[in-house]
């Protein structure tokens, strides 16, 4: 929708999905988790800001998504 009216989004990160379904075991890695997986990362990079709940997930996400500057808390 921001993308459709030409505004920014804030995007809030309070779970570490698909990452935290494989950990408990309740999926394995597979196409469709890993399509979704680069879905989510596409939606962090669009983002004009990303709101991480915990430092950790904050981590993760500058790990996996280069994209430090941003985060915000």
């Amino acid at each position: 929708m921001a993308a459709v009216r030409r505004v920014p989004f804030v995007l809030e990160l309070s779970d570490l999905w698909p990452d935290s379904v494989v950990a408990v075991g309740a999926m394995k890695r597979s196409f469709a988790l890993h399509s979704l997986e680069k879905i989510e990362l596409w939606m962090y990079r669009r983002a004009a800001r990303v709101v991480a709940l915990t430092k950790a997930f904050k981590a993760n996400l500058v790990r996996r998504a280069s994209m430090p500057a941003k985060s915000a808390w």
